[in-house]
């Protein structure tokens, strides 16, 4: 059962790891709407959109064409509305100027996570996260 039934956002420019975080948000039994957007500046053109419900909480990844992750965090945190939403994010990059950036960025940063490297992990990430932001009750899921 969800707690919050708003739609997740994630955004990022990589077709395979969109792929792995819908399979992993799958087998987690999230019952959100997903909205997947390619770059920053497609979710921010979604996220200021007054058609659009804002979602519950957003995955982003910080390295895209267009608009960078950074890029779009910079337009959130200047929105009252948006700055609401919580932010995980979901990258390869495991720098720690970007992990000491994103602190500075608490909130809306809630998380920052440097994408597992495989599919049991990635479940077990983003179930802890989903968890605490109350859109799941439970992260336990079997893994064959």
């Amino acid at each position: 059962m969800t707690r919050n039934s708003k739609p997740i956002l994630l955004v990022d420019d990589d077709d395979v790891d969109m792929m792995i975080v819908k399979r992993a948000l799958k087998a987690l039994q999230v019952p959100n709407q997903m909205v997947y957007m390619p770059d920053g500046q497609a979710a921010l053109e979604y996220l200021t959109d007054d058609g659009n419900e804002k979602p519950s909480m957003l995955f982003l990844d910080l390295n895209m064409p267009r608009m960078n992750g950074w890029e779009l965090l910079e337009n959130i945190m200047a929105n009252d509305v948006l700055r609401e939403i919580p932010v995980v994010i979901l990258t390869t990059s495991d720098n720690p100027d970007d992990i000491s950036r994103s602190k500075k960025l608490r909130p809306p940063v809630v998380a920052y996570i440097v994408k597992p490297p495989d599919y049991k992990k990635t479940i077990d990430v983003l179930g802890k996260q989903l968890v605490e932001l109350n859109i799941i009750e439970s992260a336990n899921v079997a893994v064959s």
